[in-house]
């Protein structure tokens, strides 16, 4: 009896392990096709490394106006009324050509796109999912490439709004939420790169600063640059105290003039999974409209987590939206059945 019980312990064993092989090399052939913009997060779940910026749907406006109804182009514009708050921050007076000047100007190709409702959001997703099904998926260098997976398999790449779960697990970096709440580990660990704050301009004035805040600081005391763009500049390490002073030096060039505004894409530390801010810059869009995650630069970080919900009602200049991709890989002889 021990016998046959060894050995059905052993099938099953095996099983398992083939299982778990085939399942590896299937991740691993999904990530070959190296779907453009993406990263793998977990379980198959590719995500943009990096919000959608102005540079992108800039792009996305270009095509429309030679394929499409100008009606249509129209419809796809970002709501430039939606930035008012940005535009304080560049001039005194409400002024549209201040507000397409944040989209459309060279410097700022590569911030977030802002001001999009949730339907303009869907109709990028499905345009560049047929863009990337027409030229990249067709081009005769990803079918040189990938000449042995393409003998098996049809390949199609969908891209799409991530859902409340998605993002929650693409944000979390593959850390315990309860230790790391905001996807990664806060301050930093030693050895790793540092963020803190090592010159500190007119420092009593910056020390005055903390006390008025009534923010308790000694003198063995760390301060590190926030990891975030959100409203707080900074933190005090023992305590993850955050706070904001504006003549603190070392931190992002546009959080010293006194406004909040968007930055980069690519600023700050990335996740572990490589995504670039997951948490602030601007929230992003989620499949459930009326749903947005992350937090934005005019957000506190005393005020949410990654679980936290942004309700909105159409177009903000605090959001913004990444992509999650889908890969499908479908054997030949399945498609002949």
């Amino acid at each position: 009896m021990n016998y046959y019980k060894r050995l059905l312990s052993t099938l099953v064993l095996l099983a398992t392990v083939n299982i778990s092989g085939a399942a590896q090399t299937r991740l691993e052939l999904l990530r070959s096709v190296n779907a453009p913009g993406v990263v793998l997060v977990q379980d198959s779940l590719f995500m943009d490394e990096a919000e959608v910026a102005n540079i992108h749907w800039l792009e996305y406006l270009a095509y429309l106006r030679k394929d499409s109804s100008f009606s249509f182009y129209q419809s796809q514009l970002p709501d430039t009324t939606a930035l008012t708050h940005w535009i304080k921050a560049q001039s005194d007076s409400v002024d549209d050509v201040y507000v397409q000047y944040y989209l459309r100007y060279p410097g700022f190709r590569y911030f977030p796109l802002v001001g999009v409702a949730h339907k303009q959001a869907v109709n990028y997703c499905r345009w560049r999912t047929a863009k990337v099904q027409e030229g990249y998926l067709q081009s005769h260098e990803f079918k040189k490439k990938h000449r042995k997976l393409l003998q098996q398999y049809d390949v199609a790449i969908t891209y799409r709004l991530p859902t409340v779960g998605e993002w929650e697990a693409a944000a979390s970096g593959g850390l315990n939420a309860a230790v790391a709440p905001f996807g990664i580990m806060r301050p930093p660990a030693l050895g790793t790169r540092q963020y803190r704050l090592k010159h500190i301009r007119r420092p009593d004035d910056f020390y005055a600063c903390l006390h008025k805040q009534d923010i308790p600081f000694g003198k063995d005391d760390q301060l590190y640059q926030m990891e975030f763009n959100v409203h707080e500049t900074a933190y005090v390490g023992n305590s993850l105290t955050p706070f904001r002073c504006g003549n603190a030096g070392n931190l992002h060039h546009h959080l010293n003039d006194g406004f909040e505004i968007t930055d980069y894409i690519y600023s700050n530390p990335p996740n572990g999974y490589g995504l670039f801010n997951m948490v602030g810059n601007v929230a992003e869009l989620t499949a459930t409209p009326g749903i947005a995650k992350g937090g934005s630069f005019g957000h506190s970080i005393e005020d949410f987590t990654l679980k936290t919900d942004f309700p909105y009602d159409g177009p903000c200049e605090w959001l913004g939206f990444r992509c999650a991709c889908t890969i499908e890989l479908r054997r030949k002889s399945e498609a002949r059945q």
